[in-house]
């Protein structure tokens, strides 16, 4: 979640993976880097620089960029391909500089959604931990309030079952996964200095990625945060179902 490729789509811009570069089996010197970086500084140069190219992916980003958040928040999927017969990708032949199809059997359009959550209200972070988060938050241009005086909210805790770091052959996904559960939500007192970190439409999808406690690619894959888990496994950002239970 803190490469580039995701980074940029984040926040509402493009995002590019050249995925023929990659030798998963045969890198081990690194010996593609170097085409790798040319051909992600050339394709970033050619949106940037032509006018026609950075008005089609000005007008591509704010098609597919709802006003209104979703209801409910993928946490576990994967790309596929549901009908694998016939696929073809259009390329430029390097040489003829003409467009052609080749067939990509292997090409993954379809989003294979295993788990989803419902969107909370909010974010709440113990406030013990309110130095390591508002840093983050700050880095993320992420605004939030700081609890100044104790008071009822129906909360949602989540606990940290495990981070599994190998790569999965199965499902062709990456080390860092984590595994986590969601417990019954109950209405409880929040700590002063706690961190309250509201859902808006502006940020709401940024918000939801990089705090998401359920999510499998989330914060607790980098040892910072997980330096946060509790011996009881409680994760520290809490999910909000209600923030104003103490008016019901």
């Amino acid at each position: 979640m803190d490469g580039a490729l995701n980074s940029c789509a984040l926040y509402g811009g493009l995002s590019f993976i050249i995925e023929g570069g990659v030798y998963r089996m045969n890198n081990e010197d690194n010996h593609d880097l170097s085409l790798r970086v040319k051909n992600y500084t050339e394709l970033l140069w050619s949106v940037l620089l032509d006018k026609k190219v950075r008005k089609q992916a000005t007008e591509i980003m704010s098609s597919h960029t709802p006003l209104d958040l979703p209801a409910w928040l993928p946490t576990n999927y994967f790309w596929a391909q549901i009908h694998p017969s016939g696929m073809t990708v259009p390329v430029i032949d390097s040489i003829s500089m003409k467009t052609i199809e080749i067939e990509a059997p292997n090409f993954m359009t379809d989003l294979v959604i295993k788990k989803s959550v419902a969107v909370p209200q909010a974010y709440l972070i113990d406030a013990e931990y309110d130095s390591i988060f508002s840093a983050l938050l700050n880095r993320h241009n992420i605004e939030y309030e700081i609890i100044k005086a104790s008071k009822q909210m129906h909360l949602q805790f989540c606990l940290l079952d495990s981070v599994e770091n190998e790569f999965d052959d199965l499902y062709h996904r990456y080390g860092g996964r984590v595994i986590t559960q969601m417990e019954p939500g109950r209405t409880i007192p929040v700590k002063p200095g706690s961190l309250l970190i509201k859902i808006l439409p502006q940020d709401g999808r940024m918000i939801l990625t990089l705090l998401e406690p359920t999510m499998l690619y989330g914060l607790y894959q980098y040892p910072k945060f997980q330096s946060t888990v509790g011996l009881d496994r409680r994760l520290p950002v809490i999910r909000v179902i209600d923030i104003d239970s103490d008016k019901k």
